[in-house]
């Protein structure tokens, strides 16, 4: 295999996976942050913000950080998270760049 052809591939990859990436990182921060704002005075809350409080909960307790503070961390864990599984994606299941032909003379 040409190497040029895997690191175009790869870099294609990698693109792909930090667009998809990043638009996961600031969407699931802005749900995040909206479902904490939910809270009623009362402290009573939609179903939305206990799915939330679950999600972060889960994942404090699966990487063992403290719970406060550790907004960012989950945000960054399911991130990378969502980072591999597209650059896995992309490097199995799309189409590699073609070979280019060479000119003989």
């Amino acid at each position: 295999m040409n190497k040029s052809r895997l690191a175009a591939h790869l870099r294609r990859g990698v693109v792909f996976a930090l667009e998809v990436g990043s638009a996961f990182a600031l969407l699931f921060f802005v749900f995040l942050i909206a479902s904490i704002f939910m809270v009623q005075g009362d402290g009573s809350a939609p179903g939305v913000t206990q799915l939330s409080a679950a999600i972060i909960d889960f994942t404090v307790k699966l990487l063992g950080v403290s719970s406060q503070g550790s907004l960012f961390a989950v945000v960054f864990f399911w991130s990378l998270a969502v980072f591999l599984v597209a650059l896995f994606s992309h490097l199995v299941f799309h189409k590699w760049p073609a070979a280019q032909q060479r000119k003989s003379k």
